[in-house]
């Protein structure tokens, strides 16, 4: 049997860092026996291959002509779809996404099947320029979503609470995406190694340093549960040199005997940081899912989350960890001291996490919303 072509579009791959790229590499990984993928992206950087084979698949990249915050536009990727969209069965579409509509519009012309993988309704920071911004989106991945064959996110939970996919729950498949290669590492993490030596608990925070991710909730518990113990660590990885300019370890110089900043991660170090801390925390204000919860999963790292939609599903799922009031250092702060004070307690709940990263679970639902 032939296997069907599948053209994933997207704004972001890697190596770019964010959770919105790294989940179709897990998504390729595991699916590239059944599927013959192929991934067209901007080149994020204007550096990178215009074209080459990352994995199972073979990527091309157009280079972007302007940014708008975080998002890199291209005026090419269209024309090169136009060139590319022949050969392929299937259209898959990540989002957000700048190109979404006419993207659509293209490959139900061409007569393709398309399918969206919605990762999170834009969020920016406030201001009117990045509230229009964000509507302009909206009303794009709306109607997108409505000539779609099928919409795709990772839990129910989000998808109820999106300013998206609310609107589409009639044709939403929900299904999770798990690394294949949690088991490389690449390298050492000295540091961390060296203070847990010194400290009781090591937490772990990773993702980008910005508002939305909570940093600023977080240090905020950090000052608050050291007047309970001292006794602890947190170490935290991810860029400091792009998105937002606000200087956290600037901002909170008082703190850095307990916190120390790794920088960004490969993949093998990522897998080296899960293992080696205790407990990770997600203080985010809005996230989708937060990919970093699979992967300390799946290292045996119960998590700290806020009970935001989409976020809290895994914790409430498996009871693998606490979850706390958004936007609550006092709370968060409660949470982490209750971890100083045994980590064991989530122990008996590690069956529940082996049954919810099953990655068979999924199979299904990825069939269908891809088509088989």
């Amino acid at each position: 049997m032939n296997k069907k072509r599948v053209l994933i579009v997207t704004d972001f791959f890697t190596p770019h860092w964010t959770g919105i790229a790294t989940s179709l590499t897990y998504l390729i990984e595991q699916y590239s026996r059944e599927y013959i993928f192929e991934v067209l992206t901007v080149n994020h950087t204007n550096k990178l291959p215009a074209r080459e084979k990352i994995g199972e698949a073979y990527v091309t990249r157009v280079p972007y002509q302007l940014s708008v915050s975080r998002a890199k536009i291209s005026f090419l990727l269209l024309p090169k779809f136009i060139q590319m969209v022949h050969a392929f069965d299937v259209v898959f579409i990540n989002s957000p996404n700048t190109n979404i509509l006419p993207i659509v519009f293209l490959a139900r012309l061409f007569g393709k099947r398309v399918v969206v993988f919605h990762q999170g309704d834009l969020i920016l920071p406030k201001g009117f320029k990045n509230w229009f911004i964000e509507r302009f989106f909206d009303v794009q991945t709306h109607i997108a979503c409505m000539f779609s064959q099928s919409v795709a996110t990772y839990t129910d939970d989000y998808a109820k609470h999106s300013r998206i996919l609310s609107k589409h729950l009639n044709k939403l498949i929900t299904f999770l995406l798990i690394p294949k290669n949690n088991n490389i590492e690449t390298s050492n993490l000295p540091q961390i190694a060296e203070q847990k030596k010194l400290y009781k608990t090591i937490f772990g925070f990773a993702g980008r340093y910005v508002e939305e991710k909570g940093i600023d909730v977080l240090m905020k518990a950090i000052q608050r549960l050291i007047k309970q113990t001292e006794n602890v660590h947190f170490f935290f990885a991810g860029d400091t040199t792009r998105y937002e300019k606000s200087d956290y370890f600037t901002k909170y110089a008082e703190l850095k005997k307990y916190v120390s900043n790794l920088g960004l991660l490969d993949d093998g170090s990522m897998n080296v940081f899960m293992k080696d801390i205790d407990v990770l925390v997600l203080p985010s204000q809005s996230e989708c899912l937060g990919l970093v919860q699979i992967e300390a999963f799946l290292k045996g790292k119960p998590v700290i989350v806020s009970d935001i939609p989409g976020a809290r599903m895994l914790v409430t799922i498996t009871k693998y960890g606490y979850i706390f009031r958004k936007n609550s250092d006092k709370e968060l702060a409660h949470k982490l001291y209750l971890v100083t004070q045994s980590k064991n307690t989530f122990s008996q709940y590690k069956k529940n996490v082996a049954l919810l990263l099953t990655q068979t679970t999924y199979d299904s639902a990825i069939r269908t919303f891809i088509g088989s």
